[in-house]
């Protein structure tokens, strides 16, 4: 090949935000994108199947035929905002804002030496009675200790209340009633909906080329449940959200799986 005849190359370096939409069943439109927030880590592959058919006149059994019996096109995103949002498309769960507020006589059953959970975390003035018909108000740090920011009682061992010096003494499985104030929190329930279908958009730039803009629209996309959630590392913590975009039947012109533009 003459110096003439090469040819430029358009090298590609990515970095961009990915959105999230629910796609809308009829129109197949989104409904609105969402920023994911960081995203180190974004990819489309795809795959096909294919049957192989064999000639059978030259003794070669030479394959002279292709059939594409299936085609796959998978996305996987790397996500480091682990927020409700996030975490409940990843879990296929629900997400809800709980208001600050107080739980008041919250039923709790003592164990001696073992630890009581609360129904909420932040938790402040604690207090902890018990259930007779002249309610006894027991002690912190001399019947039980609290673990504020977890929502959870440690009820002392019998030998540790009374070293501490406890007025009266918690039995083991005795039941509780525990009032307390909490902070705003978040919660997320996993594996509590159906699989949905999604729109994706990546709004991004290809930083080899003065940032030139490119953008990948993603029209169906059907996540898998999060395979793995690490909860204890030593870096920043990341979830990969994988799954495939299917194909979008509504889409009557160009591609119906995903559409890349370009900034020329």
């Amino acid at each position: 090949m003459t110096a003439q005849n090469l040819v430029e190359s358009k090298y590609y370096s990515g970095q961009g935000a990915l959105l999230i939409a629910e796609r809308d069943a009829t129109t197949g439109k989104p409904k609105g994108y969402s920023h994911v927030g960081n995203v180190p880590d974004l990819k489309i592959s795809i795959s096909v199947s294919v049957t192989e058919h064999k000639e059978s006149t030259t003794g070669q059994r030479a394959v002279d035929k292709r059939i594409t019996t299936e085609t796959k096109v998978n996305v996987s995103a790397t996500l480091e905002s682990l927020n409700k949002e996030n975490l409940a498309k990843a879990l296929r769960g629900t997400a809800a804002a709980v208001v600050a507020g107080s739980a008041v006589d919250e039923p709790v059953t003592a164990y001696l030496g073992k630890t009581s959970a609360l129904a909420h975390v932040k938790v402040s003035t604690v207090v902890v009675k018990s259930t007779d018909e002249t309610p006894v108000t027991y002690e912190a740090g001399k019947n039980y200790t609290v673990n504020p920011e977890a929502g959870s009682i440690n009820i002392l061992t019998t030998a540790e209340q009374t070293a501490a010096g406890a007025a009266v003494n918690i039995e083991d499985a005795e039941e509780l009633e525990v009032s307390y104030s909490y902070a705003a929190q978040e919660t997320v329930e996993a594996m509590t909906e159906a699989a949905k279908d999604y729109c994706l958009r990546f709004e991004g730039m290809n930083t080899t080329e003065d940032n030139k803009a490119v953008v990948v629209e993603i029209f169906k996309f059907s996540s898998d449940p999060l395979k793995e959630l690490s909860l204890i590392g030593d870096g920043i913590g990341q979830m990969t959200l994988e799954g495939s975009a299917q194909a979008d039947l509504t889409r009557l012109t160009g591609s119906k799986y995903f559409r890349e533009i370009l900034e020329a």
